[in-house]
């Protein structure tokens, strides 16, 4: 008989029961995992509409402001357009009123004459001197070239 048996025996009682508690905590652990697969599982089942919906948003978005971009970019353009035919008007106006003003000095001018002949002569005339509208308008021409 072999002195170390019992003891060798007994080490692999132990060993089989240490085996045995560690497939028991194992299972439990695999157990709890599966759970928690299960749950990331559902959660990231419901996290997918919510996804695809930003996604959408995110597209809508980025729809609306190459929309805003293209709408601004047409109004600016429409306003230099808008500028530049009052720029050409302006220029007319100014080329217009530039021939006029000869004209209407030379007005203003017989009509200061009338005026003074007016005064000079004692018997009222049909003629007086007023200020026609062409000369105010020549001299608001002439102060706005002077600003």
């Amino acid at each position: 008989m072999n002195l170390f048996q019992p003891v060798h025996d007994e080490m692999e009682e132990r060993l089989k029961a240490k085996v045995k508690e560690r497939n028991q905590i194992i299972a439990e652990e695999n157990q709890k995992l599966g759970a928690l697969r299960s749950e990331i599982e559902s959660k990231l089942q419901c996290l997918e509409p919510r996804e695809k919906k930003v996604e959408a948003m995110i597209a809508k978005a980025t729809e609306l402001c190459s929309e805003a971009a293209s709408v601004k970019s047409a109004a600016t353009a429409e306003q230099e357009k808008i500028r530049a035919r009052f720029e050409n008007i302006l220029k007319a106006f100014d080329t217009y009123m530039d021939n006029v003003d000869p004209f209407i000095e030379r007005v203003d001018e017989v009509g200061r004459q009338l005026a003074e002949e007016d005064t000079s002569d004692p018997r009222p005339s049909a003629a007086t001197a007023k200020t026609t509208p062409r000369a105010s308008a020549s001299k608001k021409s002439r102060a706005r070239k002077r600003a």
